[in-house]
């Protein structure tokens, strides 16, 4: 081709049509100005369609971090609003009435929640929008804005209603907090006569009772924080799911758990894990014996995701659907399509 030009600018000078030679000159540099002008804008789709990739990859673990924030805030809430509650019966307990398990709600109402991270500030920063992108700065925007209120303010390293309990002697025993809050001693001797006293002492104390007050409208104003909180995360999850209809869920710690197993939350019971073994397809399986009785599905030993159904052996899976029956028992194999969200039970020892 370049010889070809050459050959053609050469014809022309050598003929001495200057005029035509200047003509195809210009029409020669316009192509290539052309030229030029359609490579670079395939060069910029070409990175913008990479840019617009990456910002859905990215966008995509951020809405699941997102999503696991108001999975957390809601399970921190509903602890917060149990002290909210406990407090005032706490405090109007009557001395013949302190036992093992007063003492345990004192501690819990009084100790601080435990700390939680979350992963959106990582995804954050690798999140690239292109600049163009109005919607694309838009979520940036809104999601930078939720990161930077993400903090829960604490009450402080140490409560001064707990420290004092441990002052007095009484000694601090973990309540098993799960879906249910749940006081129980394992050992019925932990706690004595000696600290009952110890803590009726305190429940008498104007000192111990304001701390009691003031945590109280601490917890209050938590819990009107946290809701505040809840409330920007599900706002970010539908910005995000109105741009990006098909954004992926990546769910983990899926378990399955229910009567047919160790039972509810509500005796302690935890889920039992399933493995991933189709990572594309969000298939988890899982060999389990399991008894007469009924089971659910659900994500990170928490309600927030779940999924339940009317069928068996199998159906379809519903977020909080109803409890799936399983009629017979005997060791079977488990498997639960997130993709498709179905669900199905194969008994192995028939």
């Amino acid at each position: 081709m370049i010889k070809l030009f050459h050959s053609i600018r050469k014809t022309l000078l050598n003929e001495g049509k200057t005029t035509n030679y200047i003509k195809y000159a210009i029409g020669e540099i316009v192509l290539v100005v052309i030229g030029i002008l359609i490579a670079l804008t395939v060069n910029n789709w070409n990175e913008r369609k990479k840019t617009d990739s990456q910002f859905k990859t990215s966008i995509e673990n951020l809405y699941n971090s997102i999503m696991f924030d108001v999975e957390n805030f809601q399970i921190l809430q509903n602890e917060v609003r149990d002290k909210i509650e406990l407090i005032p019966q706490l405090l109007s307990t009557p001395k013949d009435s302190i036992n093992a398990s007063t003492i345990q709600i004192a501690f819990f109402v009084s100790a601080n929640e435990k700390p939680y991270y979350s992963e959106t500030p990582f995804f954050l920063n690798n999140l690239k929008a292109n600049p163009n992108n109005v919607k694309q700065t838009e979520i940036v925007k809104e999601i930078t804005n939720y990161m930077n209120s993400l903090q829960i303010n604490s009450l402080g390293e140490k409560e001064n209603a707990f420290q004092m309990m441990i002052d007095e002697g009484i000694p601090f025993s973990k309540p098993n907090i799960g879906f249910t809050t749940k006081f129980d001693i394992i050992d019925s001797l932990y706690y004595t006569n000696f600290h009952f006293e110890r803590f009726n002492y305190l429940l008498n104390q104007p000192k111990f009772k304001a701390e009691m007050l003031t945590l109280e409208v601490n917890r209050t104003y938590q819990y009107y924080e946290l809701n505040t909180k809840i409330s920007s995360g599900k706002s970010i999850l539908a910005l995000i799911k109105n741009y990006y209809p098909d954004v992926k869920i990546l769910y983990k710690d899926v378990g399955i758990i229910g009567t047919s197993i160790n039972g509810f939350d509500d005796v302690g019971a935890k889920s039992t894990p399933m493995i991933e073994t189709d990572f594309e397809n969000s298939i988890w399986e899982l060999e389990l014996h399991l008894k007469k009785g009924v089971v659910k599905f659900r994500c990170r030993d928490s309600w927030t995701i779940n999924w339940g159904g009317d069928t068996f052996p199998e159906g379809k899976g519903y977020q909080d659907g109803p409890d799936i029956k399983i009629p017979e028992e005997g060791q079977y194999h488990i498997t639960l399509n997130l993709t498709k969200k179905t669900y199905k039970f194969v008994k192995l020892d028939d």
